[in-house]
């Protein structure tokens, strides 16, 4: 801990609900990269997208470790500077747009921790994947959250603007250009006929 422990706190807090975040966000393209890159290189194992379902397997948990991290943090924020104290969170909202950023985004993170498990995917069916498309709002809502806070640009905010602009790309390049959709990817568990 430092001087000072509740911007420690918030800090490494903050820190790893960015790191599940980015993680979670980028199983889908690092299937395809790993799937292109198998490829390339002849490796028996990895030409398929079945072959790395259990990146897709480990997303979930990621996705709950980002919001539990998150949860954390805004708990931090609102017992050790607001003391709970409703009427100040209300005035922070209004004058602090970072703080506004962050309360959104958790509540998104929420909404998707709260219709993660199997039982809502079934009970959801296609209104599951329409919510959990929600994750896209997500990414400017972190990086106006980030930059907008940041007392000045660390590091480590460069690795996160980074990473997080070059997954948006390639999910947005996936979408628009033809030569790079593939209808076996959707960003859910591959079976090996389809391939």
């Amino acid at each position: 801990m430092t001087a000072n422990p509740f911007e420690f706190l918030t800090q490494q807090t903050g820190h790893w609900a960015m790191v599940f975040f980015m993680l979670s966000f980028a199983i889908t393209p690092l299937r395809r990269w790993l799937r292109f890159w198998a490829s390339f290189r002849k490796w028996t194992f990895g030409k398929r997208l079945a072959d790395w379902n259990f990146l897709v397997y480990n997303r979930r948990l990621l996705g709950l470790c980002c919001f539990y991290y998150a949860s954390m943090h805004l708990y931090i924020y609102l017992y050790y500077e607001l003391g709970f104290d409703w009427g100040e969170l209300y005035f922070e909202i209004t004058e602090r747009v970072f703080i506004s950023l962050g309360l959104v985004g958790w509540l998104l993170l929420l909404l998707l921790a709260l219709t993660s498990p199997d039982a809502m995917q079934k009970k959801l069916k296609k209104n599951w994947r329409r919510i959990h498309k929600l994750v896209y709002w997500v990414v400017p809502i972190l990086l106006g959250h980030l930059i907008l806070e940041a007392k000045f640009m660390q590091w480590y905010l460069w690795v996160y603007l980074f990473l997080l602009i070059t997954l948006s790309l390639h999910r947005l390049a996936v979408r628009y250009l033809p030569a790079l959709q593939n209808m076996a990817d959707n960003g859910m568990i591959a079976f090996r006929k389809n391939q």
